[in-house]
């Protein structure tokens, strides 16, 4: 009969690898040794003539280096994962692109603004001027782009770009004075519209300051053209704004 002894092979294999430095795979011959070698100051390096896979782990020859490659993961998993995200990223930002929405702005002329957004409330009246405050409701409304067609190109010069008949022109002197006539007019108008849609009750309910102010609208009320101009002046970033989209 064969007696075999000692430990089967299985057991000898698992005994000897936890006694093998993972690092530069030197064997030790007890536990102790090995733990003494890991805890040095100086780390541990692979072995010369190793070669050294990207998951960290160290063969004495390419070909083994080969072998193991094929089936590990150990960095392959992670290039495969980092390389999945910038894809899925990559789709986002194309999808993103694809969605994007050139905005173009139709200028309306300043003699035709667009008016349905225009409401005169009591407490638009609270102001000194109604024209003004109407010229502003009309022309420099952030929500209405396509109104936003005055535009003072250098505040030390006294000219305006004005939208007119379909495309920006330059004026000065007595046709920017019959520009200011114009929107004088157009604010006239607006006012006069809105303000004969209220009915008798809001006229009861109305205060005293605010119908100041109307009667002042429709009777003497009469502002300067550098008036206009310092409005127009005030919103020019706005229009600015617009026009460079």
């Amino acid at each position: 009969m064969k007696v075999v002894t000692g430990k089967p092979r299985a057991e000898q294999d698992s005994s000897a690898e936890s006694k093998r430095c993972p690092d530069c795979k030197k064997k030790f011959h007890t536990p102790t040794d090995l733990a003494r070698h890991r805890g040095r100051k100086k780390p541990c390096t692979p072995r010369a003539g190793g070669v050294l896979c990207g998951c960290g782990k160290s063969f004495s020859s390419k070909s083994n280096l080969a072998r193991h490659s094929k089936s590990c993961t150990g960095v392959t998993g992670l290039v495969a994962d980092l390389q999945k995200q910038i894809d899925q990223l990559t789709a986002q930002v194309n999808n993103m692109r694809s969605h994007e929405v050139n905005i173009t702005i139709n200028f309306n002329n300043y003699n035709n603004p667009r008016l349905d957004h225009v409401t005169i409330t009591q407490d638009d009246l609270l102001t000194d001027s109604v024209t003004k405050m109407i010229i502003e409701k009309v022309y420099f409304d952030k929500s209405i782009p396509e109104n936003h067609v005055l535009y003072r190109p250098n505040i030390r010069e006294n000219r305006l770009l004005v939208r007119d008949d379909n495309s920006w022109k330059n004026y000065v002197g007595d046709e920017l004075a019959r520009i200011f006539t114009q929107l004088k007019n157009i604010a006239y108008n607006v006012g006069h519209d809105n303000l004969n849609t209220w009915d008798e009750a809001e006229y009861r309910k109305i205060y005293p300051v605010a119908l100041n102010s109307i009667i002042r609208f429709n009777t003497e009320e009469r502002i300067t053209d550098a008036e206009l101009m310092e409005v127009i002046t005030k919103n020019r970033e706005l229009v600015r704004a617009s026009v460079d989209k």
